[in-house]
Formats: C-alpha cells, sequence, structure tokens
C-alpha cells in the first residue's frame, strides 16, 4: 500500500508518473512486468492495470505483445499540455515560473442565451461568476470567467470568500459535484481594452482563448468557464496519437 493507505487510482497514477521521471524508474526504457510492478508498489494488479490503462491514453507509455510497457520519454519532458487539464498554477510552474493571484472577485448574476445553451439551464437562473487574475513572476498571465450555477449548491453554509478557491475544489465541497471532463474550443483573440489592460499587453496584441464547459461523469454540465492567456503563457503542447 501507498503510504499505509489503501490507494486509489489517482494514487498510483501520479506515483507512476513520478517515479518515471525522477524515481527507480527513470534510468529505464520499459516499466517491470506488471506483476513485479504491482508487488514493488504493494498494490493490487487490478488496481495497477487502471493506471497503466490511463497513463497509455495520455501517451506517457506504450503497450505492445512481446514488447512490453516502454515508457515514452519524450512524452514525459512536455511540461505543458494543452490536451490535459492542469490548474493554472501548475500550467505556470511548469513553464519554470512562480504562480500567484492578482484578485479573485464573485458575484451573482443571471443567466443570458449563450450561458443557458451552455450550461443547459432556463433563461435567467442564478448563476456564480467568478473572475480571477493569475500572475506568472508577478506579471498577468492568465484571465479566467468561471459561470456555475447557484442550482448545483447543495450546502448553503459557505461565504464569498468560498467562492474564492480553485472552482473544482467549490464543486467538490458545497455541490458534491466532480468535473469528469472538459469540452474545449481554442482560438486566438485580439485583447481589447479591458483585457489588455487587465493582462497589461497592448490593445489588440493575440492572446489565446479557451471556451470550456465541464461535465460530470453522467454527462451534465457543471461550469463554464472563458480562460484568456497573456502571449507569455500561450504557448502549449498538444499530444494527438493515432490507432491502426
Amino acid at each position: 500500500m501507498l503510504n499505509g493507505k489503501e490507494p486509489n487510482s489517482r494514487l498510483i497514477y501520479n506515483r507512476l508518473i513520478k517515479e518515471m521521471r525522477n524515481g527507480r524508474y527513470s534510468r529505464l526504457d520499459k516499466l517491470p512486468p506488471e506483476d513485479v510492478l504491482a508487488e514493488e508498489m504493494q498494490i493490487s494488479r487490478t488496481q495497477l492495470r487502471d493506471s497503466l490503462s490511463r497513463l497509455e491514453s495520455r501517451g506517457y507509455i506504450s503497450r505492445r505483445r512481446g514488447l512490453g510497457t516502454l515508457i515514452n520519454r519524450h512524452v514525459l519532458a512536455l511540461e505543458i499540455r494543452a490536451d490535459i487539464e492542469a490548474e493554472f498554477r501548475k500550467i505556470i510552474s511548469g513553464m519554470g515560473m512562480t504562480p500567484g493571484t492578482d484578485f479573485t472577485h464573485s458575484q451573482e448574476i443571471f443567466s443570458d442565451e449563450a450561458l443557458n445553451h451552455k450550461l443547459n439551464i432556463p433563461l435567467n437562473s442564478p448563476v456564480f461568476r467568478i473572475d480571477r487574475l493569475i500572475t506568472a513572476d508577478g506579471a498577468s498571465a492568465i484571465y479566467c470567467e468561471d459561470f456555475l450555477p447557484r442550482q448545483l449548491i447543495k450546502r448553503p453554509s459557505y461565504d464569498e470568500e468560498d467562492l474564492t478557491q480553485p472552482v473544482f475544489d467549490f464543486l467538490a465541497q458545497y455541490c458534491d459535484q466532480y468535473v469528469y471532463m472538459h469540452i474545449t474550443r481554442m482560438k486566438p483573440v485580439a485583447a481589447d481594452a479591458r483585457l489588455a489592460e487587465l493582462l497589461e499587453e497592448e490593445p489588440g496584441t493575440p492572446l489565446m482563448f479557451l471556451d470550456e464547459v465541464g461535465y460530470n461523469f453522467d454527462g451534465m454540465p457543471l461550469i463554464r468557464s472563458a480562460e484568456y492567456y497573456a502571449p507569455a503563457v500561450a504557448e502549449q503542447t498538444l499530444l494527438r496519437r493515432w490507432t491502426r
């Protein structure tokens, strides 16, 4: 067992990533056979297989009959990937910069037609809008607007400060909901006067814009996010895998 506790698949997955990058498997081209690997990690083969499948789907390993489990070092070396959801601070830390938060504001608004469509809620539904400005080495880096339907909240004993925590934490703590996947549309946009001021850029500067909707396991939309990335943090890598 990991740390004396029964591990879940996420803990095993993260442990394997760490071991392949900097730990006992960092100098290997292949992972040990499943029975050996499970014994070394003190977990069952069933627990291991779930994490190996996740690693393979994200390109970190390749499994071939007769060859074993190959470690894809070129993929492990990628720090920032657009195809893997990461919290803002992890994105900035992965680029070798120090993350920070300039401000977080929350307010209750009423949904318009665009939000109704994206979140599948009735017109004029109460929605919390949470604005954040994330910094990198003290400079403005990412501006984000999150929209969370009030109807999702199951525990009313929260205050405005709770809405300033990472939105995934709020969803788990007060809504009993977890984002299972995002559908993200990416496109370049030119900074208008407001975005230029927020991100300390000249008006017209190209920004990377991500329009995301997060869904739970059952396919219900939970949150809509509009994210604007300054040029200094806009470059990311997308891993595309081809099947035969």
